[in-house]
């Protein structure tokens, strides 16, 4: 999914409607992998990092964000949406 369709779904969800009367941007979400939970964070300059309770990882683009979470089996539980 990319990161235009995130933010229509984001308008859906807390407005009811097809096009957001306000624009959001996906800053960070947890998922459940494997029997583990992930957070994955967007940082201030669009890198992606991802913590596993251990250790951090730069995942790096939206596009290798997206490949590592459907390689990974990844599935998003909650999401944090900044408004702008």
């Amino acid at each position: 999914m990319n990161s235009h369709a995130l933010i229509l779904l984001a308008g859906k969800m807390l407005h009811g409607k097809n096009k957001p009367e306000k624009n959001y941007i996906l800053r960070a979400f947890t998922a459940h992998c494997q029997r583990h939970f992930k957070v994955y964070l967007r940082l201030p300059d669009g890198t992606w990092v991802m913590q596993d309770g251990t250790s951090v990882y730069v995942i790096g683009t939206w596009d290798l964000l997206v490949r590592n979470c459907e390689e990974g089996r990844t599935h998003p539980t909650n999401v944090f949406y900044e408004v702008c």
